[in-house]
Parts: C-alpha cells; structure tokens; sequence
C-alpha cells in the first residue's frame, strides 16, 4: 500500500507489510523493542525464523518504522539480492543517509564507503539486510562483492549496526562468513509465530484504525474471533503437500498462529462481507466458507481457475523454475524463463505480467521497472505461495496425465469401434450398408470432425457443422478411408 492509495481493507492478505502499512501493523510490540533494543546494543545481530513467519513485515512495517521516529541513526532496510548488490547497496545507504551517492564511492570498499557516509551524516548506520537466504542464491562465494559484505560485517571499529535477517533453514549458510567475522553467532533472534495475545491484536486492532481513517463503521463478531484462532494455529493448516489437511495439535500452553494465513483468512472474509453489504465481520460467513482451511487451501486455486487451460499448462511449467522442490522462490528473467521452457518470449513475458496483476498476486516482479524487454525478473510472490505452487503444480500434472490416460482409452475404443464401422461399410450386403448408414446417422462427432451432406446423399468428412450422414453406394469407400484418417474422436455405436 502506499499513501497514495486508497486502502481497501484493514487485512494485508499475502501483501507483505511495509513502511507504509505500519499503521496496521498489530500483534509484534514485544518483538520489535527487543530488535531494537539489540541493534542498539550490539554490530552485529542475527534475526531468523521460519519461511512465512513475517520477518519481513517485522523490520519493514515495525522495526524500520520505529527506528525513524527516534531520529537516532541512518536506517538503510535492504533486500534486492538479485540486483547488482555491490552497486544498489550503496545506493540504498546514501538514499537513507541523504548524502553521497553510490557513483563517489570510486574505488572506496563497502566498509569506506559506509565509514564515510556516517561521518558526513553525523549519525551511526543501522543497516537491515532482510531476506538474507536470497543472497546465498545471487552471490558466488568470494567473489568481491562477497569479501566487502564479509569484511562489513566483521568491522567492530565503525559506527555501524548490522541485521541479518534469514529464513532458519538457511541459517547454516551463514558458516561462509567465519572466520572473516568474529563471533558471528555471538548475537542472535529467533522469531516465532504469533502468540496469542499477539493473533488476537492483528484480528481486532486494524479496524478500529480502518475506521478512524476511512470513516466506515465496521465491527467484528468476537464470537468470529474465538473460530478463527484455533483454526490458524501453527500446523493447523498444512499447505503444499498434496493429502494433508489438518494435522494432529500438540497441546500447549503457548499456542503460536501463523500470520500469513490468519491475514489471508481475515482478507477472504472481508471479501465476502464487503459483497454482501455486511458492515459486521461474522461466524457465519467464515462457516460458509468452509472454515480456514478451505479458505487457504483454495486461495491459489481460485486464481489459477481464471486462466485458460494453455496458460495454465505454461503457468505450470514457468512454476517449475521459479520455486525449487523445497519451496524456496527463486527470481528469473524473463528471457531465461523462454529458454528453460522454450515457450515464446511474448507469451512468457504476457503471462508472467498477468499472473503479477493486483487481482492475481501469484508472482511479483522484482528490480527495476524500467527493464529491458526480456530482463525483467518475477518470482513467488510470498513464501507460502512458493509452498501452494509447489502442491497447485503437482495437482495440475496429475491432472494432465489422467487426461492422457483418458485420452488414451478412449482412442483404443474408438479403433475398436470404427473397425466394426468399416466392416460394415465395406460390406457387399445391401442389409450391412444401410445398417452402416443408419449408424453413421447417429453418431455424434465434435465439430472440428464433424461430416457435413452434400450434393446427392454424398457424405462430405471435412465440414464444420454437424449434421446425418446420408449416402449413396459410390461414396462407400471413399468416406471409410477419410473416416478413418479424419477423425481422431470415438464413434459411439449403439
């Protein structure tokens, strides 16, 4: 969202929050005074959690925002790995610092160029490297660039304090750095799902703030509240692999809910409020949607069913490379994309910028908008999309081969049925021709094979409409053959 943009509800769905959003930020306070607290304290801090934890949101919606409003540091939040880091990281620093630019930095390291940056801003650095993982993805292993960042880190005598955040399967990725950064685990977070208290405020909380900001009167069921926590539990709902459903609870005292699904709940419903007229978030409505696990299970289908079967089919095999078969989104260009695939550049790059539109949001371009034909890059557009692709994809495959199978079957009937056909056409008796004809009548073909009359009871195999076989005796063998090389369809016999 931005500030000039109209916001159109008080749920995020699977947008992730950013600076803009912190007004309907609910649920993180604790988490981001002990972020804070810790940048503050120490160079170096690492932050990890979860794939759709909201780590993200954290630092850009909480953490960043917080950290201008007390005017203590230059606040530089930056993830676009895929860019040319060397480059668009000190770019991102002077934006923040006001000061210098990316081009004076001349032959300076990225240390120097930092150094620099916070004398002539008369501040500290805190700088927030967000999404992390993606780094291990774009980056060759000491390779410049990656000695600079490796050297950064490791500074202990410059104003600087540096966030790492990093999806905790990726954590151990992070040992590239030793022994270039002293007590590289000295310091670290982990985040995890909501609490309670925590899911509570981001149900309840951005309403009243929706409504001081737009004036419409919306209200909430807190009997909605109570049905909507327990079916957003942690594992509650398992998304991504193909026969699971709800998974069996452990019973704890300190129940965790998971963000990203309690926003795209909470969006769905306010979805089907809004269509109704309701201005009442209700029980009743999250029952007739099927509860939350239907709700989430069906987000990604919902959006597929849009598209017609051929862009599904391509869909399917672009979803192939943009999420790996762990789940982990990957960026490509558009280019790349055609050559893995050996679809069309235009076809790839029209169905790539569909499926990033508002109303789909499955994939996102990253970078720069004003690429080059061709080298524009998309990816996944959230962590648990990544997940539904994975699950959508494997269903869609599964699909096109019972498809084929089906196919398959109903070609081996058809064979069967059109040898008895031609027996019957080819037949000298007078009594097997006019049952031929009879039957031929009656058979129903799709138009694309349909036979067409013509002329003096001729039967005509190549029209378009369909429409009775009628014959005279001379076009017997003549139809048999186009019969049989024509038509690709079964030929129902009675």
């Amino acid at each position: 969202m931005t500030a000039s943009t109209p916001r159109q509800s008080p749920y995020q769905s699977l947008l992730p929050f950013g600076e803009g959003d912190a007004d309907f930020f609910f649920g993180r306070d604790n988490e981001i005074r002990v972020v804070i607290a810790n940048l503050f304290a120490s160079p170096l801090t690492i932050v990890y959690g979860p794939s759709g934890v909201g780590k993200s949101s954290l630092l850009h919606a909480g953490v960043v925002p917080e950290l201008r409003r007390l005017g203590k540091a230059v606040v530089a939040p930056y993830s676009q790995w895929h860019a040319e880091p060397a480059l668009a990281l000190r770019a991102r620093v002077a934006q923040a610092a006001g000061v210098g630019s990316a081009q004076e930095a001349g032959r300076q390291t990225l240390s120097e160029f930092c150094e620099g940056i916070c004398d002539r801003a008369g501040r500290p650095l805190m700088l927030l490297l967000d999404q992390f993982e993606e780094y291990f993805v774009y980056t060759e292993p000491f390779s410049g660039f990656d000695e600079e960042l490796g050297a950064l880190l490791g500074a202990r005598d410059l104003p600087l304090s540096i966030l790492v955040s990093i999806r905790e399967d990726s954590i151990a990725k992070l040992d590239r750095f030793e022994g270039r950064v002293p007590h590289l685990f000295d310091n670290y977070l982990r985040i995890e799902h909501l609490d309670e208290p925590g899911a509570t405020a981001a149900i309840e909380d951005p309403l009243p703030r929706y409504v001081s900001l737009t004036g419409q009167a919306v209200t909430i069921e807190p009997a909605l509240v109570d049905a909507v926590l327990p079916q957003v539990q942690f594992g509650a709902v398992v998304l991504g692999e193909i026969g699971k459903g709800i998974v069996a609870k452990e019973e704890s005292s300190h129940q965790r809910y998971e963000a990203a699904y309690l926003q795209l709940v909470m969006s769905r419903l306010w979805e089907e409020e809004r269509k109704a007229g309701s201005r009442v978030l209700r029980r009743q409505t999250l029952d007739q949607l099927g509860g939350a696990k239907y709700a989430v299970r069906t987000h990604l289908d919902r959006m597929m069913q849009e598209l017609e079967p051929a862009d599904q089919d391509q869909a399917a095999e672009l979803f192939h490379y943009l999420v790996t078969p762990s789940g982990t989104k990957i960026a490509h260009r558009v280019q790349d994309l055609a050559a893995y695939t050996g679809l069309p550049m235009d076809q790839v790059a029209t169905l790539l910028a569909k499926l990033s539109e508002p109303r789909f949001r499955i994939l996102r371009p990253v970078g720069s908008s004003n690429a080059q034909p061709g080298m524009a890059r998309y990816e996944a557009y959230h962590d648990i999309l990544a997940k539904a692709i994975l699950e959508w994809r494997s269903r869609h495959e599964v699909s096109k081969v019972s498809l084929s199978e089906d196919q398959l079957r109903r070609r081996e009937d058809f064979q069967v049925q059109l040898a008895e056909l031609l027996k019957l056409t080819e037949s000298s008796l007078e009594e097997d021709r006019v049952r031929a004809a009879r039957l031929l009548s009656m058979c129903s073909l799709p138009p694309r094979c349909a036979p067409a009359s013509s002329g003096q009871g001729r039967a005509v195999i190549d029209g378009d409409s369909p429409t009775s076989f009628r014959w005279d005796s001379s076009s017997w063998v003549e139809c048999s053959a186009r019969l049989r090389d024509r038509c690709r369809w079964p030929v129902c016999l009675p």
